[in-house]
C-alpha cells in the first residue's frame, strides 16, 4: 500500500512538473476544455434549461389529471378501483366521488342549491377530509361553497338534503387544483367498505408522460360492460406537446453536446500528438531510466486530467456567471452543469490515450538518438 501511494505521489509530482514546463501545450489543453464547457453551457445549457422550464409548466397537476365519468349503469366504475390505482407508482392521488345531490343551508329556506358528493379515498389526499373513519352525517365545504350556501366563509352549520335529512358542516375543503372544475365543492366523507358505485374518479399522475398508461390501467380495472357508459378525459393534446418538446429539444441538445465533445477531443489529441513528437527525447530518457510503458501512459493521462479538471471548473464557473447576468434566461440544472464538466474532463483524458500509447511504445534507444 505504501509503495503504491509513493508511486502515485511521484507520478502526480512529475505530471505537475511536466505541465509547468510545457506551458504552451498545457495552456492549449486548458483553453480547449474551458472553451468546450462554455460553449456547451451557453448553447445546450440554455436549451436544457428552457426545456425544463416548459416541461415543468406542462407537468402542472391539471395536465396530469385523468377524469373517469360513469355515464350509465354498465360503466364498472366503483370503489373497488380506488385501491389498485392508488398502489401504482405512477399515481400521486386518487379520488372517488359519488353521484351529486343538491343541498341547501338549513338556516336559509329556499336558499342556493349546491351539489354535494360522497367522497371516497383509499389513501389520504391533501386538502380533502380523511375518509378512513368519518363522522356519520358530516360534510366538508370549500370556501367558495361556504359563501354560495350563505355560510359567509364559515365552516360550520347544517345542510338540508333532498331526502329531508341534514348534514353537519364540520370542516373545510382546501380544493386541490385538479378538482377546481367541481367548485363550489361540498363533499360527504364516506368510508370505503363495500363495493359502491361511483359517478367520477379523478386520478393525478406523477408525470404527464404517465397519463396514457394510467388511463389504460383505469379502463382495464373498471372493465365496463358497455364502453360507451365510461368516459375518460385526459389532457391528450398537452401530452403530445410535451413529447414533441422533449424529443425535439433533447435531440438538438444531445447533437450539440456530441459535436462539441468530438471537436474538443480532436483538438486535444492533435495538441498532445504534437507534444509527444516534440518531446520524444524526454520520453526516451524516462524509458531508458527504467520507467515502464504504464508509467509513461499514466504520466500523460494524469497530467491531462488534472489540467482538464481545473479548466472545466473555470469554464463552467464562467459560463454560469454569464447565464446569471441574463435575468430572463433560466439556469440549467446543477446536475447538467456537473455532467458537462465531467464530460469535458472525460473527453480530454480519452483523447489523450492514443498519444500516450504512442509515446509509451517508442523504442528508448531509437528516440535518444534523435538529434
Amino acid at each position: 500500500m505504501t509503495s503504491t501511494r509513493r508511486l502515485l505521489l511521484a507520478v502526480h509530482r512529475e505530471a505537475m512538473a511536466s505541465a509547468r514546463s510545457q506551458r504552451t501545450a498545457t495552456s492549449l489543453v486548458a483553453l480547449i476544455v474551458a472553451g468546450m464547457c462554455v460553449a456547451v453551457l451557453l448553447t445546450s445549457g440554455r436549451t436544457a434549461a428552457a426545456e425544463d422550464a416548459v416541461l415543468s409548466h406542462i407537468d402542472d397537476r391539471t395536465t396530469r389529471t385523468i377524469v373517469l365519468r360513469a355515464t350509465g349503469e354498465g360503466s364498472g366504475l366503483d370503489t373497488s378501483v380506488l385501491a389498485p390505482l392508488g398502489r401504482l407508482e405512477a399515481t400521486e392521488a386518487v379520488v372517488g366521488l359519488g353521484p351529486s345531490q343538491d343541498v341547501t343551508n338549513v338556516a336559509i329556506p329556499g336558499g342556493t342549491r349546491v351539489a354535494a358528493r360522497a367522497l371516497y379515498t383509499a389513501a389520504p389526499v391533501a386538502g380533502l377530509p380523511v375518509t378512513r373513519s368519518p363522522l356519520p352525517g358530516s360534510a366538508a365545504v370549500s370556501l367558495a361553497a361556504s359563501y354560495e350556501l350563505g355560510l359567509a366563509g364559515r365552516f360550520h352549520g347544517a345542510l338540508l338534503e333532498p331526502s329531508g335529512s341534514t348534514l353537519a358542516v364540520t370542516s373545510q375543503v382546501r380544493t386541490p387544483d385538479y378538482l377546481a372544475f367541481l367548485e363550489p365543492l361540498v363533499v360527504v366523507p364516506e368510508r370505503v367498505t363495500d363495493v359502491t358505485p361511483l359517478a367520477t374518479v379523478v386520478v393525478v399522475t406523477r408525470s404527464s408522460s404517465d397519463v396514457e398508461t394510467v388511463a389504460g390501467v383505469a379502463r382495464d380495472l373498471a372493465a365496463p360492460l358497455d364502453p360507451e357508459h365510461l368516459t375518460i378525459e385526459t389532457a391528450d393534446e398537452l401530452g403530445r406537446i410535451r413529447a414533441a418538446i422533449s424529443g425535439d429539444l433533447g435531440t438538438f441538445g444531445r447533437s450539440t453536446v456530441l459535436g462539441i465533445l468530438a471537436v474538443t477531443a480532436a483538438l486535444v489529441a492533435v495538441n498532445l500528438y504534437g507534444l509527444v513528437l516534440l518531446r520524444r527525447r524526454d520520453f526516451g530518457r524516462r524509458r531508458a531510466l527504467g520507467a515502464t510503458r504504464g508509467v509513461v501512459v499514466a504520466l500523460l493521462l494524469w497530467q491531462v486530467g488534472v489540467v482538464a479538471a481545473w479548466a472545466a471548473t473555470a469554464g463552467t464557473a464562467a459560463a454560469v456567471a454569464v447565464l446569471r447576468t441574463e435575468a430572463a434566461a433560466p439556469l440549467p440544472d446543477a446536475r447538467f452543469v456537473v455532467a458537462v464538466a465531467v464530460l469535458a474532463v472525460g473527453a480530454a483524458v480519452a483523447a489523450a490515450v492514443p498519444p500516450a500509447l504512442y509515446a509509451a511504445s517508442r523504442d528508448p534507444l531509437r528516440e535518444l538518438r534523435v538529434p
